[in-house]
């Protein structure tokens, strides 16, 4: 408790920092009703949570960027609550839905996803739900926004949420939201505050390339 904020931080940033030089590929599988601290789990080098089922929250702390991948497996029906996160996917898109899947993501608070933000398959459907805000970065090349990559085809895509939805994507073929093209109900904003920015060759704001 005689640890200042400042210090504190520095400290859980140098944890974090080291952790991932840890060459183990190590995974959780979340449970229904639990709440996660993905801070928790990258200290422990964790690198990846599966969520099969249920609802399930993630927790994370705004302030410290953390290198861990969620993933839906297919043919599953998932609610899950993201408070606060920050991660990115290193090396994959960070947010996996798997083929056949239903799944509703609710925001609270300040949320980000880095280098790639959330990859839905063509037999499966998002609704991107609540009143905290979601910033994706996508600036790796043929990186997913939210959706598929450039030639890649995407599912069913709802924007529903009262917050903020800042997308940056740059690169040399980039996506906001969506995909080459849609094989389920196409991509609906029904509402919240959706602001894309885009850099590269070959650009798509929302829709399909």
């Amino acid at each position: 408790p005689a640890i200042s904020e400042k210090v504190r931080n520095e400290i859980i940033s140098e944890n974090v920092r080291l952790s991932k030089f840890d060459s183990d590929m190590l995974g959780y599988t979340a449970h229904e009703g639990e709440t996660i601290s993905l801070l928790e789990l990258a200290l422990q080098k964790y690198t990846f949570v599966d969520i099969p089922a249920g609802t399930v929250t993630l927790k994370g702390e705004k302030d410290h960027t953390v290198e861990i991948v969620i993933r839906q497996p297919d043919n599953t029906d998932a609610t899950v609550i993201l408070e606060n996160v920050n991660i990115k996917g290193s090396t994959e898109t960070t947010f996996q839905i798997g083929q056949h899947c239903n799944t509703v993501i609710t925001l609270k608070g300040t949320n980000t996803f880095n280098k790639e933000g959330i990859r839905v398959p063509p037999t499966s459907t998002l609704s991107l739900q609540g009143y905290g805000s979601l910033t994706v970065v996508n600036n790796r090349n043929y990186g997913v926004g939210i959706g598929a990559s450039f030639n890649d085809p995407y599912g069913s895509i709802s924007i529903d949420m009262v917050g903020k939805l800042p997308i940056k994507a740059s690169g040399d073929k980039v996506i906001g939201i969506g995909g080459g093209n849609s094989e389920g109900n196409g991509i609906r904003l029904n509402k919240g505050n959706c602001r894309i920015s885009a850099k590269g060759i070959n650009l798509v704001a929302v829709g399909s390339s």
